[in-house]
């Protein structure tokens, strides 16, 4: 913390990017070892709407489709908050990539019609709640906004 400009005022260096112990969790999982979309190593961006990690040129694709299809996040830059961190680490690649073959979600459709299938969008609906509320006593989710 520092004061500004010899006012009170104080600000605080605020780093962004998963907690490191998080994102060594996060790479360990199933699949996370590589961009879900092209297979590229060691991928830096993450569709929080499906829990899965991507390299840049594919995170951008996804963000091509809208934060209404993919939230896409970097996992190095941008904050995360900790639904957000623990959605992330409830899903994974091999998890959506097990998803879409039991919902028959070819991998070899472009990306714009693999994720307006139904099962695709049902996917990510149903992880809404893990990173967009929090959890009432009673198992509920509510809005944090």
């Amino acid at each position: 913390e520092q004061a500004v400009g010899g006012s009170r005022s104080i600000v605080k260096d605020v780093h962004g990017g998963m907690n490191p112990e998080d994102l060594q969790k996060l790479r360990r999982l199933p699949g996370n070892h590589m961009c879900l979309e092209c297979g590229m190593r060691h991928p830096q961006w993450a569709s929080l709407t499906f829990g899965t990690l991507l390299c840049l040129s594919c995170a951008g694709k996804h963000r091509n489709m809208g934060a209404q299809v993919s939230f896409v996040r970097s996992l190095t830059m941008d904050l995360w908050t900790q639904n957000q961190t623990k959605a992330m680490l409830e899903g994974g690649n091999q998890r959506f990539l097990n998803y879409c073959r039991g919902h028959e979600i070819p991998q070899w459709l472009p990306l714009h019609l693999k994720y307006s299938t139904a099962s695709a969008t049902e996917y990510g609906r149903r992880r809404l709640p893990l990173y967009d509320g929090e959890s009432n006593t009673n198992g509920t989710t509510t809005s944090s906004s």
